[in-house]
């Protein structure tokens, strides 16, 4: 609004709002037109004229655009009263302003007259001093009379002037974007206070210098809430974000997570406050650093690492993967660092996980106020940096599978990477806080490479070989990690695991679930009879131990058993299509080879487990003959898995009548095989009627004696399953 005064309160060019007021009209019968136009050819293409998904989706995708102009033509509405009223409005108190500015204007004529010159009668005449005199009293008293009734005109002018002032700015404010107040706040607050400041330099430096501020540790609550307020506001617009990361580089970021922790435990910032200011920071840093080149995200992360803060505040910026994944060439220069640090035989952390270990950690406590249960995870630094590498496929393929020399050792470094990474990797959950997360996640990224079988876009031979090639080793790898076993896995590294493997359940179901694996090398062959494709080439001992410790934690299993039934469900409905490469007896071959994995390999590792946490306790207590307790090992098989064969040296060592945890976990598995039974034999032979009925197979002479045949081939998948998963210590 025009800057107004109780002496000027008309003051204004009201032909700016005029000549708006002119441009709305037009654009208002503009839209109006396009209403009318767009309800008759709604009216004119209904059902009876245009049935069917295309016409019903034609008209559901207009209910957007319609509610749209609808709600620009009622704001328009509101709008253009609302300009024709203040400028109605500003020209009539103009009218009534003048004449009572005249009046002012004359009384102060007149007192500055009657101040300056001791003679000034006006047009009277005086014979003496004295009538004199009189006059000049009279005469200021009527100026001041005159001077004090134009001010208080004009002072209710000015106050009808606010008042239609506000009235429009009301009108402006319907369907104003929430939160304009507290970002006019916060721009004012950081020195921006006109609209040739608001462009994507003067907002990035404004934003920079206020984000400085905190990070000196010279921050109040209110600059944490503005900082907060502008990162809201620009948060997603890479230019303004790349100006202020780059300006702030890697220390200062990292600096300022730190800072907002440790603000948080000196009472200076509010939790919630702080927490909200990081997570914009760490998703801004992911939009700012989406176009970096290579050596610009170098120079960035190495100012993280080296920048004076606790790892951990580099582990909270690279903690959502999911949800604000830092960009792909600033993922792969962190990563090539955490890796040098670990592998190079010449840094002072090698062969060792790089763990935060600073006392109150400005990053690991933001990191509780998000997660409680999952705050020590980014301690991890690398697990978060090679969970985010996982969100860039191509890059995690790359990673590693570069063929590169390996400065830190021989051969190629990729194979080096990956050796280390998967096969000798500390993650348990209690050392490191990563519980196999991060490698998990990076192992399920590589697998959707651009090409890979996980394209929907096409595929390329090469990628699919490089794909088929790494997860085979990784396999093997994990299969041989010491440390891969149930207690070391947190819960989302449970389901980032079973993620990582249900991705693949179509190339596992075909070796070594249903057919053995190759000896050796890659294995190139088809999909449920399909075309020969690279394939994984993985062997069972490795799948059961990767299967069982995955699907120990409910939330794995719950993935893999969603994963499993999926896949079961594609593959029956598959086999009974037209011209399908695939008979029914190979379907239900993969049927029951997928859910014998399924099933059996998280028995194996939960005898596994309880085995060595009874191991642990025999060590501990010494003399297990004074221990109470005792119950009866339950007799009969699981899967053909006689409890002689389940119990092993753990059996002959203490005996079958010690209620250990091997044996607890035995019985629970065995409390539910009839049920299981029970529903696999219906499934089996629902699926049969149906394959008879459309003509896929035949009906058996004995359906009865032809289900149990294939229940007993179950069982002994089952049980194959399970030994292969418990088969004792790594």
């Amino acid at each position: 609004m025009t800057y107004h005064t109780d002496r000027r309160p008309d003051e204004g060019d009201l032909a700016l709002i005029t000549e708006y007021d002119a441009h709305l009209s037009a654009r208002h019968t503009e839209l109006e037109t396009t209403v009318t136009v767009l309800a008759q050819a709604l009216a004119g293409l209904d059902e009876s004229a245009w049935d069917g998904d295309a016409g019903s989706a034609w008209r559901t995708s207009l209910a957007e655009p319609r509610a749209r102009l609808d709600a620009a033509c009622a704001r328009l509405s509101n709008l253009r009263p609302a300009l024709s009223a203040y400028v109605t409005g500003v020209e009539g108190l103009a009218t009534r302003a003048q004449p009572q500015r005249d009046k002012l204007d004359a009384a102060e004529e007149e007192l500055r007259r009657l101040y300056w010159s001791s003679d000034y009668i006006g047009a009277w005449c005086a014979a003496d001093d004295d009538a004199r005199d009189r006059i000049r009293q009279e005469l200021h008293e009527e100026a001041v009379r005159a001077q004090e009734e134009a001010w208080g005109a004009l002072r209710d002018l000015h106050q009808e002037r606010r008042e239609i002032d506000a009235a429009l700015c009301d009108a402006l404010r319907v369907g104003e974007p929430a939160g304009w107040g507290d970002l006019r706040t916060a721009l004012l607050h950081v020195g921006v206070n006109c609209v040739e400041d608001l462009d994507a330099d003067g907002v990035g430096a404004a934003i920079f210098a206020l984000a400085a501020t905190i990070a000196a540790g010279d921050g109040s609550e209110q600059d944490v809430r503005d900082l907060t307020t502008l990162f809201g506001a620009w948060g997603t617009d890479h230019h303004v974000m790349a100006r202020v990361f780059l300006q702030l580089g890697g220390g200062g970021t990292t600096r300022l997570i730190d800072e907002l922790g440790h603000g948080v435990v000196e009472a200076n910032f509010a939790p919630a406050l702080a927490l909200g200011l990081a997570q914009a920071i760490r998703s801004g840093l992911g939009n700012g650093s989406s176009r970096w080149t290579q050596s610009t995200a170098s120079r960035f992360a190495m100012g993280m690492v080296d920048g004076g803060a606790a790892p951990s505040a580099t582990g909270f910026l690279f903690g959502d993967a999911a949800g604000a994944p830092l960009g792909a060439t600033l993922t792969v220069a962190m990563a090539d660092l955490v890796d040098r640090r670990e592998r190079d035989p010449n840094s002072m952390g090698h062969g060792m996980p790089w763990r935060d270990t600073t006392p109150m950690a400005g990053g690991r406590i933001l990191a509780f106020l998000e997660d409680e249960e999952a705050g020590l995870r980014v301690d991890d630094l690398a697990g978060r940096v090679l969970q985010t590498l996982g969100q860039h496929p191509d890059e995690a393929l790359a990673w590693l599978t570069d063929t590169g020399a390996d400065p830190y050792g021989d051969g190629e470094i990729g194979v080096s990477r990956a050796d280390y990474w998967f096969g000798e990797r500390d993650w348990s959950a209690q050392t490191t806080g990563d519980g196999f997360e991060g490698p998990s996640a990076l192992w399920a990224g590589a697998q959707q490479a651009t090409g890979s079988l996980l394209d929907p876009h096409g595929g390329d031979p090469d990628v699919r070989r490089s794909v088929a090639a790494l997860s085979t080793r990784v396999f093997e790898l994990l299969s041989g990690n010491e440390q891969l076993v149930p207690d070391n896995l947190s819960a989302a590294g449970s389901v980032a695991l079973a993620t990582a493997i249900a991705q693949q359940i179509p190339q596992l179901a075909e070796y070594p679930m249903t057919h053995n694996s190759k000896e050796g090398g890659l294995l190139e062959a088809g999909i449920l009879g399909g075309p020969d494709v690279w394939l994984v080439n993985a062997e069972q001992d490795w799948v059961a131990d990767l299967y069982g410790v995955a699907a120990y934690d409910e939330s794995g299993h719950r993935v893999l058993a969603v994963a499993t039934s999926e896949y079961q469900e594609s593959v029956v409905a598959y086999a009974a299509s037209p011209d399908s490469p695939l008979s029914g007896g190979e379907a239900i071959e993969r049927v029951l080879g997928t859910q014998a994995a399924l099933e059996g390999a998280p028995v194996g590792s939960h005898l596994a487990t309880g085995a060595a946490h009874d191991q642990q306790l025999r060590d501990t207590l010494g003399d297990v003959s004074s221990l109470v307790g005792l119950v009866p090992v339950p007799g009969g098989t699981l899967g053909g898995y006689t409890a002689g064969e389940a119990a092993g040296w753990f059996a002959e060592a203490l005996g079958d009548s010690w209620a250990t945890e091997y044996n607890e976990a035995l019985a629970a598995e065995r409390g539910g095989e009839d049920a299981r039974e029970a529903i696999m034999r219906e499934r089996l032979t629902t699926i049969i009627d149906t394959y008879v009925a459309h003509g896929v197979m035949g009906r058996p002479e004995d359906t009865l004696e032809y289900v149990n045949g294939l229940i007993d081939g179950y069982d002994d998948g089952f049980g194959n399953w399970a030994r292969e998963a418990e088969r004792g210590e790594r």
